[in-house]
């Protein structure tokens, strides 16, 4: 695993990374055949209306240099486990095939990359249903290490809807936490 706390600081190079979830509908595909082109956000597709065998792809975007990357995949239990293929990184720890069920991936060398697809779940979606990202028991986070090390988890995780939710739009800019409000809206609660 690697080292990354859930609410980590963002203290390396990639501050700024987005996590999304990329869908389409199933074919028989690899790592080099049939893989989706994805050089910006907008190349993100993350609404599938129909049910059905469908193709999720986790994409690490915003990015400026990487040696590792995490996390962990959720969908309705309903519709069963998934065959996920890894297609990046030079080692892999943990595996996605049920839904909360994660992968820690590191590089020998360092990556200076804007996007990384890091592979591919092929899922049979029975109804209509949100994919996300989440952390897992098989990481310690979710987010990436820079090459010098440091890591940063990211700013927003993008959902994907199938069947006929909506899924997050993938170049939507989160809006910031302001820490002074929060602290009021919490010290309402106390």
């Amino acid at each position: 695993m690697l080292v990354l706390a859930s609410a980590c600081a963002h203290g390396g190079s990639n501050a700024g990374h987005k996590i999304a979830i990329h869908v389409m509908s199933h074919e028989s595909r690899t790592c080099s055949k049939s893989f989706p082109t994805i050089t910006s956000c907008e190349d993100i597709v993350t609404t599938y209306a129909d049910s059905g065998d469908i193709d999720v792809f986790p994409v690490f975007y915003e990015l400026t240099e990487v040696t590792g990357m995490e996390y962990g995949l959720e969908w309705p239990t309903a519709w069963g486990t998934c065959a996920f293929t890894t297609c990046t990184g030079d080692f892999a720890i943990g595996g996605i095939t049920n839904p909360g069920d994660g992968l820690s991936l590191t590089w020998t060398s360092c990556q200076e990359v804007s996007v990384v697809i890091v592979g591919f779940g092929w899922i049979s979606a029975t109804g209509g249903g949100m994919v996300r990202i989440v952390d897992s028991d098989a990481t310690s986070g979710i987010g990436v290490v820079d090459c010098a090390f440091r890591a940063d988890a990211p700013e927003d995780t993008v959902h994907a809807g199938i069947g006929g939710e909506e899924g997050d739009d993938p170049c939507d800019q989160p809006v910031p936490t302001d820490y002074s409000s929060w602290g009021k809206i919490k010290g309402m609660f106390r």
